[in-house]
């Protein structure tokens, strides 16, 4: 349950636009969705014990995907939308094909580098948001030096 509500709150800020408090994506959206497919999952897969919840990985997809809706002036929730479809589609493709086989081939190396990259996406994150709220006038270096050892 903490997961969740760590990783909505984290949606709810990367899905913010300028001036906008609550985003597209937040904890409310994130419970929902967490019941329901895990409810979904227990009825269908027959594996009513497996915990379905919100990763980094996907919450660093949701910041990239709303940074380029906004960059192409579309409606995040529809291109989010279409872009599961599409994700989907491929899921559907690499089933038929058992194309999964060729993950025998990604060694460790390759899982550890793609988790480095999710670890580097979020310390950039946490230190770009570190600088904007020290740049702001009322911010002391006090602050800053207390945000650090937290």
């Amino acid at each position: 349950m903490a997961n969740v509500i760590a990783f909505g709150a984290l949606n709810n800020s990367n899905t913010s636009g300028s001036g906008q408090l609550v985003g597209a994506l937040g904890v409310r959206e994130m419970l929902i969705t967490q019941a329901l497919c895990g409810m979904t999952w227990a009825f269908l897969a027959g594996q009513p014990l497996i915990v379905l919840q919100t990763t980094g990985p996907l919450s660093v997809m949701f910041s990239v995907l709303f940074g380029w809706s906004e960059t192409l002036s579309v409606a995040f929730l529809p291109f989010y939308a279409w872009t599961g479809v599409w994700l989907s589609v491929l899921l559907v493709i690499i089933a038929v094909f058992d194309l999964s086989a060729w993950s025998r081939y990604c060694s460790l190396y390759t899982q550890e580098v793609f988790g480095m990259l999710v670890a580097v996406i979020f310390l950039y994150e946490a230190c770009k948001w570190m600088v904007n709220e020290y740049t702001d006038d009322t911010t002391t270096v006090d602050v800053l030096l207390l945000q650090l050892i937290v």
